[in-house]
């Protein structure tokens, strides 16, 4: 069980379970080829990304914790539009990637349409075992 300010969970959750429980998240379990204090590179499917992480996580595959306003639309990675919600002045993006679904939070409305490829990218994301 992990104890901690809503925050604190939603931030830093102990693993998938937890981040579940603190709001939307996506779970990929990749390679950790590379790590350095706080900045971390992973192959996503076949593209080397380095990024901002938290967490204590090591070993040749990690899993990483990735909330929708950690990425963003636009970037090296491969998506498919699977699902589009507006939300007002945003737009939450459902992705299909090499590695899984993960949500993308785009801060302007934009027009996708289920089927489209689009690219993304992960400016952060949580570490877990």
């Amino acid at each position: 069980m992990q104890q901690g300010s809503p925050r604190e969970i939603y931030e830093a959750p102990v693993d998938a379970w937890a981040a579940a429980l603190s709001g939307p998240a996506a779970v990929m379990r990749v390679p950790l080829l590379d790590r350095h204090g706080e900045v971390a590179t992973v192959r996503i499917g076949d593209v080397d990304v380095a990024v901002a992480v938290g967490g204590d996580a090591a070993g040749p595959h990690v899993s990483l914790i990735i909330r929708p306003e950690w990425t963003g639309l636009g970037g090296r990675l491969d998506g498919v539009v699977h699902r589009v919600r507006y939300s007002g002045a945003r737009t939450l993006a459902l992705l299909d990637t090499s590695v899984g679904r993960v949500w993308v939070e785009i801060p302007r409305h934009v027009e996708l349409h289920s089927g489209e490829r689009v690219g993304w990218s992960l400016q952060r994301a949580w570490m877990v075992a």
